[in-house]
């Protein structure tokens, strides 16, 4: 969660404008801001609702490489159904948020990629590819928050074991820049129509981790 903390912050970083003139619009009641602040509200739904009901089960399958592996294989299908022509353009709504939503909670697992699968979803449903990112990462934003604040203050109570705050702070430092570096990447591979190579990557480590395991 401490290497989550550092991507949360390079999102923010990365969108700030964004984030500034949507949370302007959502308190003066002008332009988008309520609409999209209300779509991502209802898409964070179902990730929050599988963890509270099965968030031990999930955090089961993270002692497992060899299930990890075999999810990643799943995360590689899913980018390259992105080799399919996208839908006709359409704007984000309530209902469309939702089933982003969806995909976002099958993330949960390790090994299904939450940008790769929500960001897939989006395209399908018609969203901009410069949208889908936008929406994609910015729904990671009260995921992330609550993750962060729920295992903080569980690390305040239990201690953080063998680790010391430096390592954490370095860690989250470095996952900041990276994660900073991987977003402009990750932008640019959408707009190109060139996400879906990620798919080989995804299929190649997992099939290979399951035939190592």
């Amino acid at each position: 969660m401490a290497l989550h903390t550092g991507t949360l912050v390079s999102v923010l970083v990365f969108y700030r404008r964004r984030i500034l003139q949507l949370t302007g619009e959502l308190f003066s009641g002008q332009g988008e801001g309520r609409r999209y602040a209300g779509t991502v509200v209802v898409a964070s739904i179902p990730a929050g609702a599988a963890y509270a009901l099965a968030g031990k089960q999930i955090e089961a399958c993270f002692g497992s490489p060899r299930d990890v592996a075999m999810l990643l294989c799943v995360t590689g299908v899913i980018l390259l159904t992105l080799l399919r022509k996208p839908r006709i353009p359409t704007e984000l709504s309530v209902g469309r948020g939702f089933v982003i939503g969806v995909a976002q909670a099958f993330a949960l697992l390790p090994g299904i990629s939450r940008s790769g699968s929500t960001i897939t979803a989006a395209r399908h449903l018609g969203i901009s590819p410069e949208k889908a990112a936008e929406y994609s990462l910015l729904l990671s934003v009260p995921a992330l928050a609550g993750a962060t604040l729920i295992k903080g203050l569980q690390a305040w109570k239990a201690g953080l074991g063998s680790l010391t705050v430096p390592h954490v702070g370095i860690a989250m430092a470095v996952a900041g820049v990276v994660g900073y570096v991987a977003i402009m990447g990750l932008v640019r591979t959408l707009a190109a129509g060139k996400m879906w190579m990620f798919g080989l990557y995804c299929l190649a480590v997992g099939v290979a981790g399951v035939l190592l395991l």
